[in-house]
């Protein structure tokens, strides 16, 4: 029997993937990334993690075509910011 606490990390309980935790091998599980792009997203997002989905764009090798291929599967979590 599975619960839902064993949704693995990077991934929603809706599928989508949480493209700033995702492990390069759950990268490649979206449409046309394959091994090399999925390594290309986790070096932008270790740069500058992804505030939108647009912030994609900045990846060799994602135009707006892939990325509204991508938009429907992915999730942007908000930044985290500390109190104070």
């Amino acid at each position: 029997m599975r619960s839902r606490d064993a949704v693995p990390p990077g991934i929603l309980e809706t599928g989508k993937l949480r493209i700033n935790e995702a492990s390069e091998e759950q990268l490649q599980s979206l449409p046309g990334v394959g091994p090399a792009l999925a390594a290309r997203i986790a070096a932008a997002r270790r740069e500058r993690p992804f505030a939108s989905p647009e912030d994609l764009l900045r990846v060799p090798g994602i135009g707006p075509r892939t990325l509204e291929r991508l938009r429907p599967r992915i999730e942007i979590a908000p930044a985290s910011r500390a109190a104070g």
